[in-house]
């Protein structure tokens, strides 16, 4: 299930205790973490994977060279994936660069969250659970 605090998602739950959850962060890189997202670019939206995190910022690669994306455009879930529902905010669009054979895009994201101030989280899931 989703991971969410009042300015967006952090991560998603990966193990239940019988007391508490364990919480990968988006910025968790490796196959079995990648979030699912869309970019809201203007004229048309925009699917991607987050792969990590890069300084301060979250990356998602293998975006289209042709795709339209601006700085400051809106990222949200996807809800491609099971345990986290469509429409989430992550946060906006920072920087975009081409990869080293201009066949794709790299997008960084400055997410809404500050991860070294976090006090409350809430736990969401599809509402057809």
């Amino acid at each position: 299930m989703a991971v969410i605090t009042s300015e967006g998602l952090i991560g998603k739950i990966s193990k239940v205790y019988k007391n508490s959850s364990e919480v990968k962060l988006i910025s968790k890189s490796g196959d079995k973490y990648k979030t699912s997202i869309i970019i809201k670019a203007k004229e048309k939206d925009y699917v991607g994977i987050i792969d990590g995190i890069k300084g301060s910022l979250i990356e998602i690669k293998d975006i289209s060279k042709d795709s339209n994306i601006e700085i400051g455009d809106e990222i949200i879930t996807s809800g491609m994936e099971e345990e986290i529902p469509r429409g989430i905010y992550i946060g906006k669009v920072k920087k975009i660069e081409k990869d080293k054979y201009d066949l794709s895009k790299r997008i960084y994201i400055e997410t809404s969250v500050d991860f070294n101030k976090i006090h409350y989280v809430s736990v969401v899931g599809d509402k057809n659970e």
